[in-house]
């Protein structure tokens, strides 16, 4: 089924991996789709370990923190989610090349990778959910340096991922693949702006708007990895019924 979905969505003329690339552009998706189950188990250890600590209420960041019971585990987590960000865009790579902007994609992946694993070093100085002292602290601009950074590199995941999305489109256009691709870049564009402008209505359940994003995040990788593992046990050209 996933393969007769993955032929369908093929844009038209869109060659075979080289034979050399195959076995490469397995194991590196494969190991991307490791990566996103390492990043849920992380989370799930370090905040089953850590005192008080709420699913729903509180950033995934927060088990990083300053403070917190186990700050390895979330450096050491999003450390490996970001190798498997890196190692889906070098898997990528033979699969693009013969299109339309072929790096935009994987460089994408490349700086959401980068943004990960450095913001697992990038410490929070406090916990924004749990902690009045730490937002008045935010408010009037006396956070750290570090706590900035790791503000901005991980609005720097969402956005490069995001930009993932319209790459791939821009590269697989026109195909059915770039218009799916595109339309859904649209819809979580447009929902990201909302939650971002609605922020504040979030309260008390910014754990869980910030998981069902991270959620989001991984279903786009694992489906880039899905078809890339499928791309790689394709033993000739698909048929022209998945073609444009």
């Amino acid at each position: 089924m996933l393969r007769d979905l993955a032929l369908w969505l093929r844009p038209a003329g869109w060659p075979p991996l080289p034979e050399a690339a195959r076995r490469r552009t397995w194991l590196l998706a494969w190991a991307s789709i490791l990566a996103q189950l390492v990043f849920v188990g992380g989370w799930a250890l370090a905040g089953a370990l850590e005192p008080h600590y709420s699913v729903v209420r509180q950033y995934i960041s927060e088990l990083g923190r300053q403070g917190a019971a186990h700050p390895w585990i979330f450096t050491a987590f999003m450390a490996v989610w970001g190798l498997g960000l890196i190692a889906l865009a070098v898997a990528l790579l033979p699969a693009l090349l013969t299109r339309s902007w072929p790096l935009a994609m994987p460089l994408c992946f490349v700086l959401a990778g980068m943004c990960a694993i450095l913001v697992g070093p990038l410490r929070m100085d406090c916990s924004l959910i749990t902690s009045a002292a730490c937002r008045s602290r935010a408010a009037a601009g006396a956070i750290s340096w570090h706590f900035d950074a790791h503000i901005w590199l991980s609005l720097g995941i969402k956005v490069s991922l995001l930009l993932s999305g319209f790459a791939l489109a821009r590269s697989a256009w026109p195909s059915r693949l770039a218009r799916v691709v595109l339309n859904g870049a649209l819809v979580l564009s447009v929902a990201g702006i909302v939650t971002f402008v609605l922020h504040s209505s979030f309260v008390g359940d910014q754990g869980l708007e910030e998981r069902l994003w991270a959620l989001v995040a991984q279903l786009w990788a694992l489906a880039c990895a899905i078809v890339l593992i499928l791309e790689a046990t394709l033993a000739q050209p698909p048929s022209r019924r998945g073609a444009v």
